[in-house]
């Protein structure tokens, strides 16, 4: 057993993916460069118009695709989005996670208001205990998830509109497990974050750039977002989740055994450490305490995650939960959170396994990689960006250390501002050429 404080990193197979046969491979591969297109004809539109409207659908078919998901806008725009929660949950050390009266925007309350209805749902569909077939999960599970995907549909489009609605119905309805195989697992986890992000660049963003009249968004505007949000990520989600996991006896989606944080979860300890930073009496080596966890469970994220560990998992914790046992030895929540962004990085979102069935569609996980032409820069990190953009600092030719061309006459003409052009502005303009009218082809790559 490894001492407390180490964080240890392993690579895991998955035994949750899905298995695909060399035909269905070939056929998936070629139908990723084609754009699926729904037109709906309205006879009661006068106009004529038809709805076109792009699809979402699976991009990363196998290992060879990982590569262009890790160097994709999509993973920098999650990672934004999971940085950018983090950052506000940082210190916050009131009861600001667990109550719904701080969630003031009324898309947001629609959303609680659906979410509460799936909770109610699953109330109501029992569990199936006379069937002597089903092994592992209650089959009862897909049930409940024919009829929540039938409702959520139609509630995104009410609250959100036609157009977005339907995009975000597709990371929702992903968000509570697979029918499938009656699992549950972080794959589904970020499915729900995207969602988050979806509602945030479509929904709430837009919204406060048409009330500030083009005024500079203060940082305020961005931790009220933040913190309704981590709200339902917090209070509403994980609770549902946590139900559905227990009523229907949902099998961990590629568990990572005892080297795992939690069979189900990974963001909560992510989210939960930020809020636990400078802490005046919190310390990080009581975690793992039943007695501590059941005491701080209703206001703290870290402290209810720790707190299901405890009614799920029998035996000593330093046993059945070694990594998080491990963690509780660090002294500083800082480091613990710093960690956990990199154990994320390093052994979650590199695996195909949890990625494999994430959707790309045309406006909230853009993929330029892939052949989506979009490129959405990330509200709070428009100032960074430009400076880097401004500075050449992602250009090649930008630092003599990293150019391609070992003469020096070449290298000195070359970050001087020479005939050699800057890559990152080209692929930076290029990418909004088609929206703003510029005559550029599209040139991504060599960032």
């Amino acid at each position: 057993m490894n001492s407390k404080g180490d964080f240890i990193h392993h690579n895991v197979v998955h035994d949750d993916d899905d298995r695909i046969t060399g035909q269905q491979q070939q056929q998936q591969q070629q139908s990723k460069s084609n754009v699926v297109v729904d037109v709906d004809d309205d006879d009661d539109d006068d106009g004529g118009d038809e709805i076109i409207e792009t699809k979402c659908c699976r991009r990363i078919l196998n290992t060879t695709d990982m590569e262009m998901w890790l160097h994709s806008e999509a993973y920098r725009d999650y990672l934004n989005f999971i940085k950018l929660l983090n950052e506000f949950a940082k210190g916050v050390h009131n009861r600001v996670f667990q109550s719904r009266n701080e969630i003031d925007d009324v898309h947001l309350k629609n959303v609680i208001r659906l979410l509460d209805h799936l909770g109610d749902l699953c109330d109501r569909i029992e569990p199936i205990n006379d069937d002597k077939n089903q092994r592992f999960g209650n089959k009862a599970y897909r049930i409940w998830f024919d009829q929540m995907l039938s409702y959520i549909h139609d509630e995104l489009i009410d609250i959100f509109g036609h157009e977005y609605g339907t995009e975000l119905a597709y990371y929702l309805a992903d968000s509570f497990g697979n029918k499938v195989r009656i699992d549950y697992g972080t794959g589904h986890e970020m499915c729900f974050i995207i969602f988050l992000m979806g509602i945030y660049k479509l929904i709430l963003i837009p919204n406060a750039l048409e009330k500030s009249d083009g005024e500079t968004f203060s940082r305020q505007i961005f931790q009220s977002f933040s913190h309704q949000l981590l709200n339902i990520f917090s209070l509403i989600y994980m609770p549902l989740v946590r139900k559905i996991q227990l009523r229907y006896c949902l099998e961990p989606a590629g568990s990572h055994g005892v080297f795992s944080l939690d069979d189900f979860q990974f963001l909560p300890f992510y989210f939960g450490s930020a809020q636990l930073i400078d802490h005046p009496t919190i310390g990080t080596g009581s975690f793992p305490q039943a007695n501590i966890a059941d005491q701080y469970k209703d206001g703290y994220i870290f402290h209810s995650a720790v707190h299901f560990i405890h009614q799920v998992k029998k035996g000593p914790f330093a046993e059945h939960s070694n990594q998080l046992w491990n963690i509780s030895g660090v002294k500083d929540w800082s480091k613990i959170n710093s960690g956990l962004f990199k154990m994320y990085c390093k052994e979650y979102l590199p695996k195909f396994q949890i990625v494999q069935h994430l959707v790309f569609g045309p406006r909230i996980l853009n993929h330029p990689l892939f052949g989506h032409v979009v490129f959405m820069i990330h509200p709070c990190q428009t100032t960074s960006l430009m400076g880097q953009v401004l500075s050449c600092k992602h250009c090649i030719y930008g630092d003599k250390s990293q150019s391609i061309d070992h003469n020096p006459q070449k290298q000195s003409s070359s970050s001087n501002g020479g005939d050699q052009q800057c890559t990152y502005l080209i692929t930076w303009l290029s990418s909004l050429a088609s929206y703003i009218g510029l005559p550029m082809s599209l040139n991504y790559g060599k960032i």
